[in-house]
C-alpha cells in the first residue's frame, strides 16, 4: 500500500567530507504548518547541551512554502536553491523562450512572403 506522504530528509557533510543523513520525517502534506513542524522537530532533535545546532546553509528546491517555514525556524541559516533544480528550470524556461523566438521568426518570414 502506498501512502504518498512527503518526506523531509535532513542531510549534511561530516568532517571527512562525506554525506550523512541526520534524520527524516514524513509529512501529511506539503503545507506551511507541516514544513514548520518538520523543521522544528529537527531543531529540537539537534540540541546539544541545551542549545540548538542551527544549520549554516539549507539547500532546497524553490518551494516558497518550505522557504517560509525555514525562515521562521532557522532565521540565521542561509537558504540556497539546489543547482540541479536551477538547471532544470533554466532548461525549461530557455526551451519556451527559444520556441517563442522560433515562432516569431516564422511569422516574420510569412509576412515578408505576403
Amino acid at each position: 500500500m502506498r501512502f504518498r506522504l512527503p518526506c523531509l530528509i535532513f542531510t549534511g557533510i561530516n568532517e571527512e567530507g562525506k554525506t550523512v543523513i541526520f534524520g527524516l520525517c514524513l509529512l501529511q502534506s506539503e503545507n506551511y504548518e507541516n514544513f514548520r513542524w518538520g523543521f522544528d522537530r529537527f531543531r529540537l532533535f539537534t540540541k546539544i547541551n541545551g542549545k540548538s545546532c542551527m544549520p549554516k546553509v539549507i539547500i532546497t528546491d524553490k518551494d516558497n512554502t518550505m522557504i517560509s517555514a525555514i525562515g521562521d525556524i532557522f532565521p540565521e541559516s542561509i537558504h540556497q536553491i539546489c543547482s540541479w533544480h536551477k538547471s532544470q528550470n533554466f532548461k525549461k524556461h530557455l526551451l519556451s523562450i527559444t520556441k517563442t523566438i522560433g515562432k516569431s521568426k516564422e511569422l516574420s518570414e510569412e509576412k515578408k512572403r505576403e
